[in-house]
């Protein structure tokens, strides 16, 4: 029997596929991206006040949007105003 669901997450969407046992562990597989699926288009250029190093792709690992991205405000926005990624964007 397999159970097909989607998950959203902090960078894509996440399709998980259940297995009955013996599988150990689901299988993860990328659908799109939040801005292919979602439709969101992140401020152009934006980069946190750190300089450009602290762009999109630096707050889409791990648990950075949740940590800094309320932080280090540039251009008018924070991370998590900015990067569809954080839950912003337009």
């Amino acid at each position: 029997m397999v159970n097909d669901r989607q998950h959203f997450s902090l960078g894509a969407i996440f399709r998980i596929i259940e297995m009955t046992f013996p599988v150990v562990a689901p299988t993860v597989e990328i659908v799109c991206s939040i801005e292919d699926c979602m439709g969101c288009t992140s401020v152009s250029g934006w980069y946190d006040a750190g300089g450009s190093t602290f762009n999109y792709d630096w707050y889409d690992v791990g648990e950075r949007c949740l940590m800094y991205g309320n932080d280090f405000t540039n251009f008018g926005y924070t991370a998590r105003q900015a990067c569809c990624a954080c839950g912003g964007g337009n």
